[in-house]
């Protein structure tokens, strides 16, 4: 998803747990697991609104939340954290 959106592209998936937290309204449409119609449904849907999502909108967002600098300060981050607590 984050390749996709990091072209300006909304994007479709389930809402299966990780993806529940990248796509947005703003980025994409997320749709009930399980229901090939609800699936199928929103394909049509984001196509017919492909116009309206601003991709610029969408590739700034995952520059911004996803960059190597970000990505590599999250993980600090978290290895502090369990390097501090497995010291303890």
């Amino acid at each position: 998803f984050i390749e996709a959106m990091a072209m300006g592209l909304p994007v479709v998936s389930t809402k299966s747990g990780g993806p529940d937290e990248l796509i947005t309204p703003d980025n994409g449409i997320l749709v009930d697991t399980d229901s090939v119609l609800a699936l199928s449904n929103t394909l049509i849907e984001i196509k017919t609104k492909y116009t309206n999502f601003d991709y610029n909108a969408i590739t700034n967002t995952v520059r911004t939340n996803y960059c190597a600098e970000n990505i590599a300060r999250t993980l600090y981050t978290h290895y502090q954290t369990i390097i501090y607590r497995v010291q303890k």
